[in-house]
C-alpha cells in the first residue's frame, strides 16, 4: 500500500533546469541590448542573485524589490546605465519561454502521476513560473501550482506550508512528501512543517546532519523505487 497521497516538487533545480533556463534568458537579454555577455558576467550575477533569494528566504525582501534589484546591483558593478526594471521586465519575459527539464522529470512525472497527485510548490516568480508551467510538457501532470508570490509566503515559513495544505484540500501531514534541492527553503521547510522530505542532491553536496531527511536522491529516476 502507497504511504504518500501528494508529492510536492519543487520546481527551479528540480524539475526545471534552472542554471540553464537562466543563462539562455540572461544572454538573450544582454543581446537584446548590444551588452558583453560572457562568464564572467554571469557568475556575478549569480552571486548577486543568490544572496538575493537568500534574503526573500529569511523574510528580509519582497520578490517585487528583488527583481529590480538584482540588476541594479549588477549594472552598478559593471558601469552599465540601464534601468533594472526595464530590463527585469525582459529579462522575465526571456526565461518564462524557457522550459528546459531536469533529465528524468517528463518520464518519473509520467509515472507516477497516475498513482499520486502531484503539486509544484515554489519561491518563483509568478510571471515566470506561470508562464513557463503553461509552455511545459509536464502541465498534465501537475494537479496544482503554488507560487510564493501569489500566495504572500515563501518557502521555508510554516504560513507557506499552511497555505499549500489548504490549496490541496489539507490532507494528513503522513500522506504528503516534499521534493526539493534547496536545503533552506524545501527540506527545512518540510521538516518544521512536520512532513517527510526528500533532497534531490544531483551534485553530491554533503549532508547536513542537523537535518533529519527521510530520502536522499542524485537522479529523479530513483523516486520509481521509492515511491
Amino acid at each position: 500500500m502507497k504511504k504518500y497521497n501528494w508529492i510536492l516538487f519543487d520546481a527551479d533545480g528540480t524539475l526545471f533546469d534552472y542554471e540553464a533556463a537562466e543563462k539562455t534568458a540572461l544572454k538573450n537579454s544582454f543581446n537584446k541590448y548590444n551588452l558583453l555577455f560572457n562568464h564572467d558576467v554571469l557568475n556575478l550575477y549569480r552571486s548577486i542573485n543568490s544572496k538575493l533569494w537568500k534574503e526573500l528566504e529569511e523574510g528580509k525582501t519582497k520578490p517585487e524589490i528583488l527583481q529590480n534589484q538584482r540588476f541594479e546591483i549588477l549594472f552598478d558593478k559593471l558601469n552599465i546605465k540601464l534601468s533594472g526594471e526595464e530590463f527585469n521586465s525582459i529579462y522575465l519575459d526571456y526565461l518564462g519561454e524557457c522550459t528546459q527539464l531536469t533529465e528524468g522529470t517528463f518520464e518519473v512525472l509520467s509515472i507516477i502521476s497516475n498513482f499520486y497527485s502531484c503539486a509544484i510548490v515554489t519561491n518563483g516568480l509568478k510571471k515566470v513560473q506561470r508562464t513557463r508551467f503553461e509552455n511545459s510538457s509536464i502541465k498534465n501532470f501537475i494537479k496544482e501550482i503554488i507560487i510564493s508570490e501569489e500566495i504572500g509566503y515563501s518557502k521555508p515559513s510554516r504560513d507557506y506550508f499552511e497555505k499549500t495544505f489548504e490549496i490541496i484540500g489539507n490532507p494528513q501531514k503522513s500522506e504528503v512528501l516534499i521534493i526539493g534541492d534547496s536545503i533552506t527553503a524545501d527540506i527545512k521547510g518540510g521538516i518544521d512543517y512536520g512532513i517527510d522530505t526528500c533532497w534531490f542532491n544531483p551534485m553530491n553536496k554533503l549532508k547536513n546532519e542537523d537535518f533529519h531527511i527521510v530520502y536522499e536522491i542524485k537522479d529523479l529516476n530513483e523516486l520509481l523505487n521509492l515511491l
